[in-house]
């Protein structure tokens, strides 16, 4: 009877561990092939065919993750069908209209409802850092059925007069999208001011810049190579802040971090500002790759540069740091590391997709929704304001 009662408590120990993650239990895992399972999204560049990037300045071109051409529709890339399977919890789907719920109708992952009127603004997720992060604010759209209305960058090109480098665009500096709404597509291009009508809800806005060393300055660069656009300016109580990948030492880095913590805490106002910023650890590039892509194998001729950034003390600084504030820190390096397939055709740093990059926009949706113990997922959306958001609208400088 004993051993009965044992077995019997460490499969229910068991199970309660598979409900939920801690903070720490989504690392410990490992990848499972999913033969069956369909690309969750497709990123042509066709308009017509792909609503996501009706705003994409460079859709007539390859942009970033885009490895889908060729392809035949109902055909999913190998390096889609394998999902993150943590050892003692569980990890869910990412579900859209759940996370729309949650985000843009005030639906809690208990079925309850914030009381609040109906057109308050949701949250506006602004994703910062370099191409990476330009992937991951893909990634995310992607998944969450939305679309880029507006997207800039800067006129540096390639000595052939190309905005490209390998076939990989080099210079976006910002770009925004909508999700969450029926009709992305039909809202107007300066959607910053709209007001929902009778009986909808304003769409949750979701945007990207690029600012590769955190830096806070306020003046846009004037320099050729401009990655460190001008962000703080769209911090204030209705953000949630996404953080990834940086270039940076570790001293600059740390530095740049806990000024942005400051500031943050000052724009954001509330006693629980720390709940709406997120720093992601580096994504993970190798030294060599295969890729699968059309239906053939390819060996991409780039890998990242030895010896670049010591990663690995850059992570260690960013959890010490974020979580000291109260904020979320979100792991991608651990599963990534062990992906050396689902790389982009021309490195191995970027990534096709959908792919092996997606688990940092299912992370974040996990996190959000409850699943991983994490500040985030006692984020107000939208956000108890002690008194009206200040709305400015910024006239921001086009730079394409």
């Amino acid at each position: 009877m004993l051993l009965l009662l044992l077995a019997s408590a460490a499969a229910q120990d068991e199970t309660s561990h598979r409900k939920g993650c801690g903070e720490h239990g989504y690392r410990d895992g490992r990848w499972v092939p999913t033969p069956e399972q369909a690309a969750p999204y497709r990123l042509h560049r066709d308009v017509q065919r792909n609503p996501l990037v009706k705003g994409w300045a460079y859709a007539g071109r390859r942009f970033w993750g885009a490895c889908d051409e060729g392809l035949a529709d109902n055909a999913t890339r190998e390096a889609v069908q394998q999902r993150w399977q943590p050892a003692r919890c569980e990890l869910q789907p990412f579900d859209a209209g759940a996370l729309c719920r949650r985000l843009v109708l005030g639906k809690r992952g208990d079925g309850s409802h914030a009381r609040r009127p109906r057109a308050d603004p949701p949250l506006d997720i602004l994703f910062v850092g370099d191409s990476f992060t330009g992937q991951l604010f893909i990634s995310f759209v992607s998944l969450l059925r939305g679309s880029i209305l507006r997207n800039e960058g800067a006129p540096r090109t390639a000595p052939s007069g190309a905005m490209v480098f390998g076939d990989i665009p080099i210079a976006e500096l910002k770009a925004d999208a909508v999700a969450c709404i029926d009709d992305a597509a039909a809202l107007r291009l300066d959607f910053v001011e709209d007001v929902p009508g009778k009986g909808q809800h304003a769409p949750l806005r979701v945007s990207f810049v690029r600012n590769e060393g955190l830096s806070l300055n306020t003046v846009e660069p004037t320099s050729g190579y401009r990655h460190q656009y001008p962000f703080t300016h769209r911090i204030g109580p209705r953000t949630l802040l996404v953080l990834a990948w940086f270039h940076n030492d570790d001293k600059s880095f740390a530095a740049n971090l806990q000024g942005l913590l400051d500031l943050a805490r000052s724009r954001m106002g509330a006693p629980e500002w720390a709940r709406s910023f997120v720093l992601f650890s580096a994504s993970y590039a190798h030294f060599s790759c295969k890729t699968k892509v059309g239906g053939r194998e390819v060996v991409p001729g780039k890998g990242p540069k030895p010896g670049q950034h010591n990663y690995a003390l850059l992570n260690r600084i960013g959890e010490n740091v974020t979580r000291t504030a109260g904020a979320t820190f979100l792991d991608v390096t651990t599963m990534l590391e062990r992906r050396p397939d689902g790389h982009m055709p021309h490195d191995c740093g970027h990534w096709c997709l959908p792919g092996p990059y997606d688990i940092g926009a299912l992370l974040l949706f996990n996190a959000l929704m409850g699943h991983i113990d994490a500040p985030l997922s006692q984020v107000q959306s939208p956000p108890r304001l002690s008194q009206p958001a200040h709305r400015e609208v910024v006239r921001e400088r086009a730079t394409g």
